[in-house]
Formats: structure tokens, C-alpha cells, sequence
């Protein structure tokens, strides 16, 4: 896991570095899809993994993606230049190094929300300001709803974990309670 981290990083650094802040986002939201595609469709996760696809067999099938998903051409060929490398498994590292360098360079955080039922308008922006000031960043939140944290709160951003859920609650109170 360490030399995926490490060629991703890489891969990321490289591609981060040969394109200008303003399109990143575009060029993210690509590989997004073309990652997505390719872990969800099984025939087309076996062109990539299986023995038995040629690399002809496997830049066909970036062609077609390229062409279907209206792909640029600088992800089509980073994309390609993966292949060729035989480092397609790796793509999903890459993208995550890659975000993680954009937000960084716009002096962003991503953050996950979960919450047991969902937030109207008005908490989303008091959430999005306190994270803002507590981080000192500007936030990119996801919303997951999950009823299991039973009410409450969990937010994971910047490294940080804020659990004020009634299951993580619980779970203290449970640690405390069995500690002594």
C-alpha cells in the first residue's frame, strides 16, 4: 500500500503541476467519473485487471470512455499514460492525492457531515461558517444521512473528527463506564 501511496503521489504531483488551478477542478470531476465507471462496471473492471485483455483491448476502451464521457484531452491522455503503465488500479490513489493537492492549493477542506436526518438550508450555513472559522478554511462539504449515529452530529474535516452523535456519546459513556 505504501508504493501505491508513493506512485500516486507521483502521478498526482505530475498532473497537478502541468495544469493551471482554474481547470483542476474540471480535470477532478473527469477522473472522478472515469473512476466511478470503471469500479462499477464489472465488464469493464475485467478489460483492466484480467490477463486476458490486451493493452490494445485497454486503450480501446479508454477511447471509447474518452469519447462517451466528452473526456478532455489532457485526462484522456494522463489517463492512457496509466494504462500504458499498467497502474489503472492505482487511479482511485491518484484522484485522492489530487484533490488533496487542489484543496490545499485553494486553501480548502473537504469535510463529511453525517447527520441522522437531514439539515435544513439554515444549519447547513451556520455548519459551514463555524467549520470555516474553526479551520480557518474555505469548506467543501458531502451530507451523509445515517440513522444509526441516532441523532446528533459527526464531522470529519482537516484531520479532525467531531462526534457529538448520541452513538458516539454512548460509546464514551460505554468506555468510561467498562474502564472503571
Amino acid at each position: 500500500m505504501r508504493t501505491n501511496n508513493k506512485i500516486a503521489k507521483r502521478y498526482a504531483q505530475t498532473l497537478f503541476n502541468s495544469i493551471a488551478i482554474d481547470e483542476m477542478e474540471k480535470l477532478i470531476r473527469q477522473l472522478t467519473l472515469v473512476n466511478r465507471l470503471i469500479e462499477q462496471d464489472k465488464s469493464l473492471r475485467a478489460v483492466f485487471s484480467s490477463p486476458m485483455f490486451f493493452e490494445k483491448d485497454q486503450l480501446d476502451a479508454i477511447d471509447l470512455i474518452a469519447t462517451e464521457l466528452a473526456l478532455t484531452q489532457l485526462c484522456k491522455g494522463f489517463i492512457l499514460n496509466v494504462v500504458k503503465k499498467k497502474d489503472i488500479d492505482k487511479i482511485s490513489d491518484i484522484l485522492a492525492v489530487l484533490t488533496r493537492f487542489y484543496l490545499s492549493a485553494r486553501k480548502m477542506v473537504q469535510a463529511v457531515v453525517i447527520t441522522s436526518a437531514p439539515l435544513d438550508k439554515q444549519r447547513h450555513e451556520r455548519l459551514r461558517d463555524s467549520l470555516r472559522a474553526r479551520l480557518d478554511k474555505d469548506v467543501e462539504i458531502e451530507y451523509v444521512i445515517d440513522p444509526s449515529i441516532m441523532g446528533g452530529i459527526v464531522v470529519r474535516a482537516g484531520g479532525y473528527v467531531f462526534d457529538v452523535s448520541i452513538k458516539g456519546q454512548l460509546a464514551k459513556l460505554r468506555e468510561a463506564l467498562l474502564k472503571g
